[in-house]
């Protein structure tokens, strides 16, 4: 049997969850979707997720989203204005003429002006019960105010280690989540797709990281499922671990060089401004040296919308050259 959404109830909790994940990753599930998912499981099998609060308010937001009827909220948020208005004296009233203006302008982002409202109803109007629709999109705008994209993707894979961990019971589960992540990181590692926290992680586990240890488990485990076992040559990857470790540390050594060679350049040129192009590997590294430098700096990243020739970044890092066509390749230096 092929691990299938049809199938997917007659398999344990934890496979189902790196089975959501794979789709996730796939883009068959969209982050809200698995987010949602994410939660949905820590709900019902009593898991906190508060160590979580991006991942908690993304889900709210989401929710929310899908609840809210904007246009109505927008009716409601007129009225909500005309009644205040009545209630207010000459002070308030002009002070919310200028907020109201402000907001129309784009002086003030959504989150202060809906605080700022909810404020002045505040024992004059029950906003909750008069303005439903204005009630959840206050909710909505001022609950997401503080949600960060980039935290909330660092917080994921630990919600998911969270949820996993209480969820892995017997030893065959423990024993499959800790091949699973290894495996993760692996498959990264191979594609050169490591971030420099999975490549931290991935020095710190290892001594962990034998594929060889995990071929017996591996085939009774797709014994188990009826699935194809698939033929392995784990001394192949074992023994070669190093040859490519070299390359990731290489890596790192070069964002040095990055920093220094900017530095000579924009001294002989006597500018204060440069710009760097460099793979999205070295981002958080070059972003860290050049803060603790006290440079100001903007990241600008480039939208992919699809996969790209990974042979041509290969031929590069090969030093080959094909003479039949020209190649232009970016470079990191």
């Amino acid at each position: 049997m092929n691990i299938t959404r049809e199938n997917i109830d007659e398999l344990n909790a934890v496979l189902k969850i790196k089975i959501e994940k794979t789709d996730y990753e796939d883009k068959i599930l969209t982050l809200t979707e698995y987010c949602g998912y994410l939660k949905g499981v820590a709900d019902k099998k009593g898991v906190a997720l508060k160590a979580f609060p991006h991942l908690a308010t993304f889900v709210e937001s989401a929710r929310l989203e899908k609840t809210l009827d904007f246009k109505a909220a927008e009716g409601e948020r007129n009225s909500f204005i005309r009644e205040l208005g009545k209630l207010l004296d000459e002070k308030n009233l002009q002070e919310l003429l200028v907020k109201s203006q402000d907001y129309k302008a784009g002086k003030i982002k959504s989150p202060e002006y809906y605080t700022y409202l909810s404020s002045l109803a505040n024992h004059r109007i029950d906003i909750k019960t008069n303005y439903p629709q204005l009630t959840s999109y206050i909710d909505y705008v001022t609950g997401g105010k503080d949600l960060d994209a980039k935290d909330l993707l660092k917080e994921i894979p630990l919600a998911e280690d969270k949820i996993i961990e209480v969820l892995a019971v017997t030893g065959d589960e423990k024993r499959f989540v800790e091949i699973s992540k290894s495996l993760g990181l692996l498959t990264k590692y191979f594609k050169l797709d490591l971030t420099p926290e999975d490549y931290t992680s991935f020095q710190e586990n290892k001594s962990h990281i034998s594929t060889a240890s995990w071929l017996g488990f591996l085939k009774d485990y797709c014994q188990k499922y009826n699935l194809p076992v698939p033929e392995y040559t784990a001394s192949l990857i074992d023994e070669n671990f190093a040859k490519l470790d070299d390359f990731y540390k290489l890596g790192l050594e070069r964002e040095k060089s990055f920093i220094r060679n900017i530095e000579e350049k924009m001294s002989q040129s006597e500018t204060k401004l440069a710009v760097l192009i460099t793979g999205g590997f070295h981002t958080p590294g070059v972003s860290r040296m050049l803060k603790e430098k006290g440079y100001s700096y903007i990241v600008v990243t480039p939208v992919i919308t699809k996969q790209s020739d990974s042979s041509l970044y290969f031929s590069v890092l090969r030093g080959a050259k094909d003479d039949s066509k020209e190649t232009f390749a970016p470079t990191e230096e």
